[in-house]
């Protein structure tokens, strides 16, 4: 049997995987990456990403396997 404590990190490293590779991505195409896992009273932001003029805010969301 898996524990909960587990899961909860092999979730949070999937997680963290997952937003490695959108910084790669927006790195890759130029963007300037200004904050990671930025946290407000209203919650959190993932990645804060500058462009030129552009401002991106992303959340990314992590699966395991392609949807069917």
């Amino acid at each position: 049997m898996i524990s909960a404590s587990y899961r909860n990190r092999r979730r949070r490293f999937l997680g963290a995987c997952g937003e490695q590779l959108a910084v790669w991505q927006l790195q890759r195409d130029g963007y300037y990456i200004w904050k990671r896992n930025w946290h407000t009273k209203q919650g959190e932001l993932d990645i804060i990403a500058i462009k030129g003029r552009t401002l991106v805010i992303v959340e990314v969301k992590t699966r395991r396997k392609q949807s069917e």
